[in-house]
């Protein structure tokens, strides 16, 4: 229902860092909780797939990318109760789309550059 509009430039950011692209909703349930449990950092858009984040150990870090009007507080409550640190990346809908709340949006590789510097420090590349 919604869409980062700029995703494969915000991808070259992560992938520069080692992180893979995957699509959880194509993954066998078993998998996707495999994959959680032994992450360290996960970074996505805000949907239904990171709510795998319940899966995650205690010192994992999630990097949420959303639509500014879209902010939820329901996955950094699910990441406090697993002790998993939070982040948001609040984006700017598409024009026209503004006060939809699963509107496509944009996220500026500035704003996300200053952020993922701290959020990614401790990954082993």
């Amino acid at each position: 229902n919604r869409f980062l509009v700029n995703e494969d430039q915000i991808f070259s950011i992560f992938e520069k860092l080692g992180y893979e692209r995957l699509c959880t909703g194509a993954m066998p349930f078993e998998e996707q909780v495999a994959l959680f449990k032994g992450a360290t950092h996960i970074a996505g858009v805000y949907g239904a797939s990171l709510t795998n984040v319940v899966f995650c150990g205690p010192g994992a870090k999630m990097l949420m990318l959303c639509p500014s009007n879209s902010i939820d507080p329901f996955y950094w409550e699910l990441a406090s109760e697993r002790g998993v640190s939070y982040v948001h990346v609040a984006g700017r809908p598409v024009e026209g789309q503004e006060g939809e709340r699963n509107c496509d949006f944009h996220v500026d590789e500035k704003d996300l550059r200053s952020i993922i510097g701290e959020f990614d420090a401790d990954v082993d590349h």
